[in-house]
């Protein structure tokens, strides 16, 4: 089940990355990195021959550390050379080719004594106008720390996904056994899920985030709260909307055997038929849910 989630998860990294000038792996090597600082590459150094496991290197001289405390003015950053395949994720590197005089902005994970790079941008070219929002990012962070949640729910429906997606896991893990908090941000998304006049990207980013980061992070009645408002989107008009709740309780509830498969016989749903005639439709019209929406179907007749 954690497998099919995680894919869940993957499924919904396009509508939270949807500008085009925001680099695929930024949101991820952000929220992974202990180390980002801004520096010049001085030198590229080739493998040692003889050594499979060996990589080319980089060394970077650090101008500026944003996050983290640098171990040292230069640091030496593996680098394995290779082209952009779509048939592929996207890789470190793969957007920024190393030359040396060029500024970089590079997010690292501590690991023991190595540095791991997680994402590298292009300062001095295409990635310049993301600067700002790196800075946002950072200040973002640092009202969760201060535990500033006003700061962090205004942020909630902000124009960027990046500082959107930052804004809810920074309170889901700030706010960690804090009911309240748990139930506002809960609230908040619940009204944008059921809202028809908000944007379908809206609605399934806000689906994502209930099912994805809120899900498991409080009491048992929050959960349930949860699975009721998605039920109610099974049987909402937009297929979008419908297919990403779908998913998510198969996910949850109907990919193994645990308590949200017993909630979804028990919660309360006024809109059980609405929900049952959706999902016949979805199923003979051969959706790309149709898998997942058969199952759920057949657990929601039990109630009829």
């Amino acid at each position: 089940m954690r497998f099919l989630i995680f894919i869940l998860m993957l499924a919904s990294f396009p509508v939270w990355t949807q500008a085009s000038e925001v680099p695929p792996l930024l949101y991820s090597a952000f929220t992974q990195s202990t180390l980002i600082v801004r520096g010049q590459i001085t030198s590229i150094n080739p493998r040692k021959t003889g050594d499979p496991q060996a990589s080319d290197s980089v060394t970077l001289r650090v101008t500026e550390t944003l996050l983290g405390k640098s171990p040292q003015a230069d640091l030496r950053l593996s680098y394995y050379p290779s082209l952009p395949s779509v048939k592929r994720p996207p890789r470190v590197w793969d957007r920024v080719v190393p030359v040396v005089g060029k500024n970089i902005l590079a997010f690292l994970r501590i690991d023991g004594e190595s540095l791991r790079p997680m994402e590298v941008l292009d300062i001095d070219g295409t990635d310049r106008d993301v600067l700002p929002m790196i800075q946002k990012m950072l200040e973002v962070q640092q009202w969760a720390e201060k535990k500033e949640f006003d700061r962090l729910f205004s942020i909630v429906d902000d124009p960027s996904p990046l500082i959107r997606n930052l804004a809810v896991d920074q309170l889901v893990g700030t706010a960690s056994g804090d009911s309240k908090i748990q139930q506002r941000l809960f609230t908040l998304l619940k009204t944008t899920i059921l809202n028809s006049h908000a944007t379908v990207d809206q609605r399934t980013e806000a689906i994502m985030m209930s099912g994805t980061r809120l899900f498991g992070s409080g009491s048992t009645e929050l959960n349930n709260e949860i699975l009721a408002v998605l039920l109610e989107a099974c049987g909402d008009p937009e297929i979008e909307v419908r297919g990403e709740a779908i998913q998510l309780l198969y996910g949850y509830s109907l990919g193994s055997s645990n308590a949200a498969r017993y909630a979804i016989l028990s919660i309360p749903l006024p809109k059980l038929r609405v929900v049952v005639d959706r999902l016949s439709q979805d199923v003979s019209k051969s959706a790309y849910f149709s898998a997942q929406a058969k199952e759920l179907l057949n657990v929601l007749k039990q109630r009829l």
